[in-house]
């Protein structure tokens, strides 16, 4: 989890770059990445509360709805630079959900295959209604789409899971990995943005 924090920070100086903000970014783009940053905000404080929901099969129809939106976002996720599926289901609350449920299908648990069938029908969804519409904005409204994905992701720091006695009991293992996390990112970022260059 906190390799995975360190992977989201180190991919803002990334977006930056490619958004050439200092250029090209005006009050509208700074309005849209506060937009995205509330939205993640949101979304996580409203899954903070179930603090269990990864520990359980049950399903209602509002844990449909939340699972196969969560599917259909994840999908969608995977078509956007630097935003991974798994960051879209940590949104929703239903990385640990999906976490378990694969875990207890390995151990030939079937009730774990509705939850799995749901979010795999998100993510076939997302990814047939997703690729064309992500294309559009991103290539006639790119500076705008960059702006709400970097909202995205530095709203995504809130996932961070801070727990003070965690922290200081694992403080060094925390901090590595973090770092880890953070130059892994930056390098793949770094190389992205090269390989683009050249192929301009």
């Amino acid at each position: 989890m906190f390799f995975f924090t360190g992977h989201i920070i180190g991919i803002i100086p990334y977006l930056l770059n490619i958004s050439n903000f200092k250029q090209t970014f005006e009050l509208k783009y700074y309005l849209m990445v506060f937009i995205g940053i509330a939205i993640i905000v949101i979304f996580t404080l409203l899954n903070h509360r179930d603090k269990h929901s990864g520990e359980t099969l049950s399903l209602s129809f509002g844990l449909i709805i939340k699972y196969y939106l969560a599917g259909i976002c994840a999908s969608s996720a995977m078509l956007l630079p630097s935003i991974s599926g798994s960051f879209m289901l940590l949104v929703f609350g239903a990385y640990g959900t999906i976490m378990f449920a694969l875990s207890e299908l390995v151990q030939l648990n079937f009730k774990a295959l509705p939850i799995i069938f749901i979010i795999g029908l998100g993510i076939l969804t997302g990814f047939m209604i997703s690729s064309r519409l992500i294309k559009y904005f991103l290539q006639h409204h790119t500076i705008m789409t960059l702006a709400l994905i970097i909202g995205f992701v530095i709203g995504a720091i809130c996932n961070f899971p801070w727990n003070s006695h965690q922290c200081l009991s694992m403080v060094n293992i925390i901090s590595l990995t973090l770092i880890i996390g953070f130059i892994v990112s930056y390098i793949l970022g770094k190389i992205t943005d090269r390989n683009e260059n050249k192929s301009i």
